[in-house]
């Protein structure tokens, strides 16, 4: 049987550093579209269930997309962080 070893750590000197440019590409988080997408999705899937408490769970859910549509409003607005 091979036994594992762990990895000597690298020293601070050896590590390189890398500056990240920020990211300029759409975000989830100030495209309203895309949780508006989700909650109708949801919303179609809660009106085919016959479960009540299953279905109450899932259009709370389509609600809760619902306010990250409104954040994601804001936040593109520049309102939010």
């Amino acid at each position: 049987m091979e036994t594992l070893r762990a990895a000597a750590p690298i020293p601070p000197s050896e590590v390189i550093y890398q500056a990240r440019m920020p990211d300029k590409s759409p975000s989830i988080a100030t495209e309203p579209k895309h949780w508006r997408d989700r909650a109708k999705e949801t919303r179609a899937m809660a009106a085919q269930m016959s479960d009540r408490e299953a279905r109450n769970m899932m259009l709370h859910i389509a609600d809760s997309y619902e306010k990250l549509a409104i954040r994601a409003e804001k936040r593109a607005a520049g309102l939010l962080p």
